[in-house]
């Protein structure tokens, strides 16, 4: 019987294509783009072509067509690419429970300090507290500069994804919705769709007033009467002064999760609109064999799915 096994085993291996081909597709894959993917994986783009090439071969079907000077996957990539994802998450949970013991020293995280302050902060305690030889050095940064321009091993960024030279991961999608107090509705009817709040409130601006007028633009009422407009420079000022009662911000899914969740902030109106960037994780390269790196890599993704129905997608371009 254990002889029947490890010959079954052994068959079975023989009909794998190369580890390094199938890497180079899901890469190439979750990126839609060869260059980005030789990127990632520190070789050239023809070899990633050529694994690619080779995986066809094997599989005796294309796995990509162009669109011009972009590429899409067929259905049998899109048919391949999910299980094979699936299979290197398992690969990279195993080694992250291998060197869980191990994982210790310093790691270095920088963020947006919104989603630094508002989400990060209370969200990554549970995770110091089991790995007490953990250190977390967190470095909240304003603008989506890539990672490989500070000795940072990991960043959470806000852009679309477009980061040369760094390993890039799609964490999810950002929708808009505008938060405010509770105080704010007090004695109002509660209604979900309280435009007629708008026009009274201070209006809070992160930036300045492009996230208003997107959210506005597919509310339908893109001429509608504010309230007086304050630009405070950044969306944590933006949201505390929001959930101190002074007026109506733009919040989204992630950064006022929590706040939304013990009731510090409520939705006056249930429309949301989609952002024009999304939330990706970025990984030096000279970082992602580190034992706390890989441990924080994966939570951090963890957290993200369990936030995110839809679950991750590749970056476009």
């Amino acid at each position: 019987m254990e002889l029947r096994k490890k010959n079954s085993r052994k068959a079975a291996a023989s009909r794998l294509p190369p580890l390094n081909a199938l890497r180079a597709f899901e890469v190439a894959a979750r990126h839609l783009s060869m260059t980005r993917a030789a990127e990632e994986l520190n070789v050239t783009h023809g070899a990633v072509s050529q694994h690619v090439r080779l995986l066809e071969a094997i599989t005796g079907s294309a796995l990509f067509e162009r669109n011009g000077n972009r590429l899409r996957l067929t259905p049998a990539g899109s048919a391949l690419l999910h299980p094979l994802q699936q299979a290197f998450d398992l690969l990279s949970e195993a080694t992250g429970r291998m060197t869980a013991g191990e994982a210790g020293g310093e790691v270095t995280v920088s963020a947006p300090p919104a989603l630094a302050t508002l989400w990060l902060v209370r969200q990554v305690g549970g995770l110091l507290a089991r790995h007490p030889a953990l250190q977390l050095r967190l470095v909240p940064v304003a603008e989506p500069r890539p990672a490989r321009a500070a000795p940072v091993d990991l960043a959470i960024r806000y852009g679309d994804g477009r980061w040369p030279a760094q390993i890039v991961e799609h964490l999810c999608d950002v929708h808009l919705m505008p938060v405010c107090s509770p105080q704010l509705l007090a004695g109002r009817a509660p209604r979900r769709s309280d435009f007629a709040l708008l026009e009274n409130t201070p209006i809070l601006c992160a930036d300045a007033g492009d996230e208003w007028d997107k959210w506005l633009a597919s509310s339908g009422r893109p001429r509608l009467a504010l309230g007086p407009r304050h630009y405070l420079g950044n969306a944590l000022t933006a949201i505390e002064m929001s959930a101190a009662g002074f007026g109506v911000a733009i919040g989204d899914n992630v950064t006022t999760s929590r706040y939304l969740a013990d009731g510090r902030l409520v939705c006056p109106i249930n429309h949301t609109t989609r952002a024009a960037n999304s939330f990706y994780l970025t990984v030096r390269p000279e970082s992602q064999r580190k034992p706390a790196v890989i441990l924080l890599r994966q939570w951090i993704r963890d957290s993200f799915a369990a936030m995110s129905p839809q679950g991750p997608r590749p970056p476009v371009g």
